[in-house]
């Protein structure tokens, strides 16, 4: 039976006044990330995913690198910014999506990671899923979310290791606006060192969602990209190793700037 940790893929399921008190490079020392052939010290230095949607109806840039073409050009520039990994998915998964046949999700994607790959060295990874977004939006419910979620990552991991998974390539993702009211993703964001499990990465996606157009009482997703920016700050000091965003070259530049404050606090 594996040794499940105390302290936490993506859920879709159900102080002190001193800056040390909320910067977190201490509880961040030697976590090792292994992908592929490279090994990354996250508590050195935090990664940038930037997302590309091979898709007609992802919320935000839907169609607009739905040609293959078009869709390298992007996760090119992305990598150029200084992106670290390139997020591809072929399935929408916002709220409402229609679901999509794995032949047609692999015909949208795999044109696009051959040609990223023979052009650029970044890392390449695929967004897919067969939850249920037609339906997880739907009165969404927890007792306490926090624990919940983070039981249910401690679940995973115990049955990784059972299937004999290199624990060094595991990263877990709450899901932020998958299955979740406002309440429950700013739950989550507040308490997102609790989520931990046996000191694995945490990868956290909020780049222009929706719930952050409630807080800021607007509708229009051109005026989330700030408040998202920050949160790439905010969040990272919190415990965030992994950030994925759409816009790449502005959260690039508030990392390193976060990153750089982060290995000055003793």
């Amino acid at each position: 039976m594996a040794r499940l940790c105390r302290v936490a893929q993506r859920s879709t399921s159900t102080a002190s006044n001193k800056v040390s008190g909320v910067l977190v490079s201490s509880m961040m020392r030697g976590r090792l990330w292994k992908i592929g052939d490279r090994i990354f010290d996250l508590s050195r230095q935090g990664l940038i995913m930037g997302v590309l949607n091979v898709t007609p109806d992802s919320f935000f840039d839907g169609g607009n690198f739905f040609d293959a073409e078009t869709a390298v050009e992007h996760g090119l520039r992305m990598a150029a910014e200084g992106g670290h990994i390139v997020d591809v998915g072929g399935e929408s998964t916002r709220p409402g999506a229609e679901a999509v046949a794995l032949e047609e999700e692999l015909r949208r994607v795999i044109p696009v990671i051959e040609q990223l790959h023979r052009k650029s060295e970044v890392i390449i990874s695929i967004d897919t899923s067969k939850g249920t977004p037609q339906t997880m939006q739907i009165a969404p419910q927890y007792t306490n979310v926090v624990s919940e979620v983070s039981d249910f990552f401690r679940q995973l991991y115990g049955r990784a290791i059972g299937y004999s998974i290199d624990p060094m390539v595991i990263a877990f993702d709450p899901g932020i606006g998958f299955g979740k009211t406002l309440e429950h993703n700013l739950e989550l964001l507040a308490q997102l060192e609790r989520l931990r499990a046996c000191d694995r990465p945490i990868v956290i996606g909020v780049s222009r969602k929706s719930f952050l157009g409630k807080l800021i009482n607007s509708p229009q997703i051109s005026d989330r990209l700030a408040p998202a920016v920050a949160l790439t700050s905010l969040l990272r000091t919190r415990g965030a190793d992994v950030l994925r965003v759409h816009d790449v070259k502005e959260n690039v530049n508030a990392l390193k700037v976060t990153d750089a404050i982060l290995q000055r606090v003793k």
